[in-house]
């Protein structure tokens, strides 16, 4: 998109940066003409205060990082888990294969023994 009159664009952000620093030279002007005073026992609470929310500040890291800890192991376990249980179901498979299959057999078999018994009878039943 083209501008119609860049002398005027050019105008504006010159005007905006005049009032920008003009505005930026007031907000110094008045922070430096308002000195505060504070008294020696203000100042020794406030280094107070900061020890103290240092001393939060640390306690509350050190109690985070043990649940970090807590947290990690506690996913360390639950994975572990998720992989003793599908060895499990793997294992259970091949058992249940395992068996169908003997059972499978052994019904083939007895079938197989039942036919050479009686072929006459074979035509009575339709399998």
């Amino acid at each position: 998109m083209q501008r119609q009159n860049p002398a005027v664009l050019a105008l504006m952000s010159v005007s905006s940066i005049m009032i920008s620093a003009f505005v930026l030279s007031v907000d110094v002007a008045r922070s430096q003409s308002n000195p505060v005073e504070v008294s020696p026992a203000e100042v020794e609470r406030l280094q107070n205060e900061l020890r103290l929310q240092e001393a939060v500040q640390a306690e509350a890291n050190q109690i985070f990082s043990r649940t970090m800890a807590l947290f990690n192991l506690l996913l360390l376990l639950l994975a572990l888990l998720l992989a003793a249980a599908i060895a499990a179901l793997w294992i259970l498979r091949r058992s249940v294969i395992h068996e169908v299959t003997g059972i499978v057999e052994t019904h083939l078999n007895e079938l197989g023994t039942w036919k050479i018994k009686s072929p006459a009878g074979m035509n009575r039943y339709k399998l």
